[in-house]
Parts: C-alpha cells; structure tokens; sequence
C-alpha cells in the first residue's frame, strides 16, 4: 500500500535576457545611469512624467560595466512586454521607498532581470505587477521589499543562477500569480529567507507551493521566522524544497520558526537531503481536493531512502496528515533512550492535535485520525512527542493515530515510547495477517474464517466467511477502510487503502 502525494513542481525556467534588437543598450563604458538621465536619451524609452515619475515604454539592457541606479522616491511605470535587464551593476537601495509598476490597467510588463558578476543590494522597492529574475553569480540581498500583484506565472522573484549567500529578509509577497520565490531546477542555490510575509501567492492556483525552492548541494538554505499563509486553494503548497535533480553535498534545510496555514500542505521535501524541522507551526495546511494527493502538515517523500529529517517541537494540527513519510532514510521525530549526549538524540516535543480524514476530505470521526504515517520501510523514532490521545501513557490509544507496521507488515516500525522504561510500542497480535497493496488482497498464514470491511462512514461494505488464506477486495470503490478478520489464532485489525 502506498500514499501517493503529488506535492510541488520545484523547478523554474530560465527567463530570456535578450532585448529587442531595436531597444537601447548602454556601451559599457562605466556610465552610471538614473531614470533622469535615461530620460534625456531619445532611444531609451524613457520619458519622465512629473517629478521623480518616469514610464519605460519599451525594453532596455544596462550593459556589464555600467551601473543603474534608482534614486530614492521614484516610481516607474513599465509599458506591456517591457523588461529591463541589468547586466552591470544593480543600485536600488532606496531610503525610504521606490516603486515598479505598470503603466496602466491594460499593460502586462514582463518586469526586471539581473544577471551581473557584482552583488546586488534592494532595499524598500514595491515590485507591484513586475517580476524579478535574478541570474548573477554573486548574492542578492534584499529587505523591507514588496512584490505584489505580479503577473509571472513562475513567480515574482526567481532564481536562474546557481550562487551563495542570498538573502531575503523583511519582505512581503502578496497575491501574486505565481509562486513568492522560487529556484530553477538543478540549481545550488544558498539562501537566507527570514521573517517574510507571504500571503496567497499562486493565484493561478497550479501545483506550486509559495515557497518552491532546490536544496543547495553544498549551499546551506534557511527558511525562518517567516508567515506563510494561504486561502485555502486546493493546489498551493506552502514551503517546497526540491532535489529532483540528484545534486550531491550537504543539501542542508534548516526550517525554523515558521507559521504556515491554510495552504494545500505545509512542508515538503522531495528527494536526498537533510531537513531540520524545528519549532514551526503547520495549522490547516489540508485544502487538497483528495487527501490521496496531499493535506500533510509535514510530507517527507524519498524514493531512494538517503533523506534525512530531524524534526523537532512542531505544532501540527488541523490537517489530512500530521506527518507522512513516504522512503527516506533516517527520520527522527524524537529519540532519547540514548540520553542528550547521543549523536541523534532528539528530544521530539512535537504536538499533533486534530489531524485527519476519510479520503474525501477532512474528518476527525472515531477512526481516522492520523498523526504519523510511515510509508516506508525504515524505523521511524517519534519518542516525547504529544500526540492526539487524551493519556500520553497509553500506547494503545497512540497506535490508534499511527501508521505503520502494526497496520501493514511490508512498513517499518514507528517508535513512540520510551524503551528503557520498559514501556514499549503496542505489539499487535497476529502480524501474519496483512494488507497486499499489489493484488488488493488481504493476505493470512491461518485460514480467514470470518472477514468483515468497513468504510469510514462505518457501513459494512463486505463480509466473508469462506475458509481461504486470502481475500479478493479488488473490487472495492478507491478509499480508507478498516477490516476486522477472524482466523484460528484470533482476531486482528487491519486498517488499508484501495487506490
């Protein structure tokens, strides 16, 4: 049985830098360009409106050599298609304010590009309907910025150039058609994004989450302090990181001390990595139309069983999934048998409240609750954590909102209680009956002498007291179900999904 999460498109394409072959290009001579003194060149495009207001009516290119500079209080108002590209050096620290924005109502600018060899400094600049593609191999910093309303249905801030030491702080991406920021695929990009606005982003609502990024090879990328929220569309995740490309080295992701709400899922990784989870909230992070395909408030996916996970002290809650992980290698939601000065010691303090559904949606009725779904065959630690049961102590009650081996035989263990108080993970009985996810068969080394399926609704949808060893369910309608099978070592409970 497998959960199948169609969770991110992380992956951006790389925007041309070719200008119109009649637009102004700058000679490179080291010529430091402003918006007034572009607008005393016939061939610029540029004409200045009132005071410290100018329109670009067609694309221009400042040439690697040159500098552009946009002086404080400025607005700009690009034509329809207009792009500039920077490939000197970009000044655009603005005091106190400067903005980019359309010309009017009826124009589509395609926005700015940069791509020097210098580190490029943005500070108080409104980005209203214009994008910005950054290509330079050297780092962006930006902070107190805004993108809104921007058109580009990638996103209104991309990166197309592998480089380190990016960040982006105190900024605000607001309904935008595309993603907040986002990587190209294959990249290694370093990168700080903290304390961050991101609200509904992805208006087109296609499958990309806000934040949709690469992990960075042997760049380190931190994502902190920032607030994520969505409006509930069905396919806008809200932080993606992605290494669907293989790229080797560290791959750190270090996520911490995020809030991310009302989104399609919360987190997720796909690929080899290593993702440190620590003090995030995920909350009703479940607006997929099918919790076949997402509403995980964490989804750690990794076919080829290398990621890694240390999450700790997260509030999940409200969601279709808590956590799901589906392969990777080592993921520790709290280990402590080994005490503090062990090497993977984990003290867990993660809080799952209220996760759950019944395949159609949102559900916390009695039995479909899910705080941990481990969908793979690896050992999952989760010891200290608080889970969605009224006694901590109660192991019964626990597996009850846990997933794995004890559900079905092919899934590894999930480790929720302290072993060396000698409390141990409840054991279920008869582990040789089990759910075949190939031949949708429930399979028993003993003859099934009574077999009985419910549907979440709790309708009996199949009963069976022909003495076999399997039971065809082939023909059940795609979705969660709960079999009570009766054989001659007695009675066990299998929980499935048909998909």
């Amino acid at each position: 049985m497998k959960k199948i999460i169609t969770l991110a498109i992380i992956g951006a394409a790389v925007i041309s830098a070719i200008a119109y072959a009649n637009d102004f290009k700058s000679a490179g001579d080291k010529t430091t360009y402003t918006f007034d003194s572009l607008c005393k060149i016939d061939t610029s495009g540029v004409t200045k409106q009132s005071e410290n207001v100018y329109s670009v009516a067609k694309s221009f290119t400042i040439s690697a050599g040159d500098t552009l500079r946009v002086d404080n209080g400025v607005t700009l108002k690009l034509g329809d298609k207009v792009q500039i590209v920077v490939a000197g050096v970009a000044d655009f620290s603005a005091v106190d304010t400067a903005t980019i924005t359309k010309i009017d109502t009826a124009t589509t600018p395609t926005g700015l590009q940069m791509y020097s060899d210098q580190p490029v400094t943005i500070n108080n600049v409104t980005f209203d309907y214009c994008a910005l593609s950054y290509g330079s191999t050297a780092p962006l910093t930006m902070s107190n910025c805004t993108f809104q309303n921007v058109v580009n249905t990638s996103s209104a801030l991309s990166f197309f150039r592998s480089s380190d030491g990016n960040s982006v702080s105190n900024c605000r991406f607001i309904s935008n058609v595309g993603s907040g920021i986002q990587s190209g695929l294959g990249l290694e990009l370093g990168i700080e994004i903290k304390d961050n606005i991101f609200y509904d982003n992805n208006t087109k609502n296609t499958n990309r989450p806000q934040i949709n990024l690469n992990s960075g090879g042997d760049y380190d990328v931190t994502i902190t302090g920032n607030t994520v929220t969505g409006t509930k569309r069905t396919k806008v995740g809200g932080i993606g990181l992605g290494n669907m490309a293989g790229i080797g080295g560290t791959n750190k992701v270090d996520v911490e001390n995020n809030i991310v709400k009302d989104c399609r899922y919360g987190f997720t990784s796909i690929g080899i990595m290593n993702v440190i989870l620590k003090n995030n909230s995920f909350i009703d992070d479940r607006y997929d139309v099918s919790s076949m395909s997402g509403g995980s408030g964490i989804s750690l996916y990794d076919p080829n069983y290398k990621q890694t996970a240390m999450i700790t002290g997260n509030r999940i809650e409200g969601n279709l999934w808590g956590i799901t992980v589906i392969g990777c290698g080592n993921v520790n939601l709290g280990k402590t048998d080994d005490g503090v000065s062990a090497a993977d010691y984990n003290p867990g303090n993660n809080i799952f409240k209220d996760n759950g559904n019944d395949t159609t949606g949102y559900n916390l009725t009695a039995g479909h609750l899910f705080d941990l779904f481990n969908n793979s065959s690896n050992t999952v630690y989760a010891q200290g954590n608080t889970w969605n049961v009224d006694d901590q102590a109660d192991s019964v009650a626990i597996s009850k909102v846990i997933y794995d081996v004890a559900d079905n035989s092919a899934l590894g263990e999930v480790v929720y209680m302290s072993r060396k108080t000698g409390i141990s993970p409840i054991t279920v009985p008869h582990q040789n009956v089990y759910f075949d996810a190939s031949s949708y068969s429930i399979i028993s080394n003993d003859n099934i002498e009574a077999a009985y399926v419910y549907a979440t609704s709790g309708q009996m949808v199949y009963a069976n007291t022909v003495r076999n060893t399997s039971l065809d369910l082939s023909t059940l309608p795609n979705g969660f179900y709960i079999a009570k099978v009766i054989t001659g070592s007695g009675t066990s409970t299998v929980k499935f999904i048909k998909r």
